[in-house]
């Protein structure tokens, strides 16, 4: 969920050749998808010779092309054949379902005003704007963003949905900025009696019409610019949909995009609210607010707590960032707490979320059986460390047979990494622990890495709210546990080094 591309510890030289880099994959992918590659290959095997004839092409430097791509994991070679991975099956071919190309290439046109970014910087707003065109020209730019938004939204919609698995959904949806229409066709297909209004410009509607071609009697359309007054001549609605448009506008468009909503949402209502925010997904968060800020007029990326807030304003209850398994997260807002209780959350990882506004530099979700214990880790403690005997330390602290009992009463267990000085990551574990409290796990327990930094003086039996035991001190293994997770940790080797630290917050 959170930024692991990079790394204190380990990321060096080679980090920045790869960030460097990074243009390299994006342009072999984009290539592979104009040549029509896995279209080509489809179900079947191909030879390099088949292959360079069909695409006459040097047969050479073909082969080096199509091993690049079995590198990715986007090909599989075996022998003299070629042939799509599992991946590319599923989402590189043109035919299927979830098929991804126009969205990857709609990326690959985005990409020229990526060249500006020092410019823009300078300018402070997008330099190129695009020209005045005749109709047709412009009617196949808005066809092929419609597509590359479809791929994208097809992938998403049934993840939104099953945030209301169980709830009654009837009655009317406007889905504003509707583009495709694809998260209005996954609610209908899920909740049979509702009735959509796709609401988009003139332009966006006559597409999208075309395409659904009247195959969906309980779709209805309504042409209009959002950012004006929204004059729907109908009743309100049940449920209004805000996917990928708040990060197209300016707050103060926004702001008026939401007073809309809020004033055509029925009072037992849904607002739905899906996009990028900064609290989820960071890294692609963050980028994605640059390619607002050098392919929009003022798009940008907001923080998931500022749209909260203005919700909140308009007298709407909500239970913060509820975030998808991919880069994006939902905000669900209803007059009602009652019909928002109605809603399925996943209490873990929103706990993460709220955590992470902690300060924890990264946080990983694992089965407490995962946990590995040694006997090494009394014996370093006993032999090697200052703190033997002190405070909450060992043999003051949890036996490691009595540390493996414990963890069985609990199920899951939150990994926080963070770093030095020791006191205050010993302050954000207890708040942590209390956070996870608050939000429903009542059996909420942490331990902590290192010896108790809290007070100047300690007494070994006395009772202390504020103590913990430290990992290591309880027998965990720490350094298996992690690399168990995610394989970065390393040993410090030089005074100056990046240290990272590491606590547990067990959970029922």
């Amino acid at each position: 969920m959170l930024n692991s591309f990079y790394d204190p510890q380990k990321s060096g030289v080679q980090y920045l050749e790869d960030l460097a880099c990074g243009y390299w994959h994006s342009q072999v992918i984009f290539t592979a998808i104009e040549l029509e590659l896995f279209n080509y290959i489809g179900t079947e095997q191909k030879t390099l010779t088949e292959i360079s004839q069909h695409y006459t092409s040097n047969e050479n430097a073909m082969e080096r092309f199509l091993d690049t791509l079995v590198v990715l994991g986007l090909l599989v070679r075996y022998e003299a054949y070629y042939y799509n991975s599992q991946l590319a099956s599923a989402y590189l071919i043109k035919d299927k379902a979830l098929y991804q190309g126009d969205s990857i290439l709609w990326r690959k046109a985005l990409y020229a005003n990526w060249q500006d970014l020092k410019e823009t910087l300078i300018c402070g707003k997008r330099l190129h704007y695009i020209p005045n065109e005749d109709e047709e020209i412009l009617k196949q730019r808005t066809k092929k963003y419609i597509k590359a938004m479809d791929c994208i939204a097809k992938s998403k919609a049934k993840e939104i949905t099953k945030f209301f698995e169980g709830v009654h959904l009837g009655g009317t949806l406007l889905d504003v900025g509707a583009g495709s229409g694809a998260f209005s066709l996954a609610f209908l297909e899920d909740f049979s009696t509702l009735k959509a209004t796709l609401f988009d410009l003139s332009s966006v509607i006559a597409i999208t019409k075309e395409n659904l071609a009247d195959t969906q009697p309980n779709i209805s359309y309504h042409q209009g610019n959002i950012l004006e007054d929204w004059q729907l001549q109908t009743e309100k609605f049940h449920i209004i949909l805000l996917s990928n448009i708040l990060h197209a506008y300016s707050e103060k468009e926004v702001e008026h995009i939401l007073n809309q909503a809020a004033k055509w949402i029925d009072p037992k209502g849904f607002i739905i609210i899906h996009d990028f925010f900064l609290e989820h997904y960071s890294l692609k968060a963050r980028l994605s607010d640059l390619n607002m800020m050098v392919n929009t007029y003022n798009g940008k990326v907001f923080e998931g707590d500022w749209v909260c807030k203005l919700l909140k304003k308009l007298g709407f209850y909500d239970e913060g960032l509820l975030p998808l398994e991919s880069d994006t997260a939902l905000i669900i807002a209803s007059k009602s707490q009652e019909l928002l209780k109605k809603v399925h959350r996943d209490q873990k990882q929103y706990l993460m979320l709220k955590l992470k506004k902690l300060g924890f530099r990264n946080l990983q979700l694992l089965s407490t059986e995962d946990v590995a214990f040694t006997e090494v880790a009394a014996v370093k403690c006993q032999f090697g460390c200052q703190h033997y005997g002190l405070g909450k330390c060992p043999p003051n602290s949890l036996p490691i047979e009595k540390t493996k009992k414990l963890l069985k009463e609990f199920k899951y267990a939150l990994l926080l990494e963070g770093e030095p000085p020791t006191k205050g990551f010993q302050k954000k574990i207890l708040k942590a622990e209390k956070e996870a409290y608050q939000q429903g796990f009542y059996k909420a327990f942490s331990l902590w890495a290192g010896p108790c930094s809290l007070c100047s003086q300690c007494e070994p039996k006395s009772s202390c709210p504020q103590a913990r035991p430290s990992m290591e001190g309880c027998g965990i293994d720490v350094f298996q546990t992690v690399k168990n997770l995610t394989g970065n940790l390393e040993t410090v080797k030089n005074k100056n080094d990046y240290v990272k630290y590491f606590g547990l917050l067990l959970l029922e």
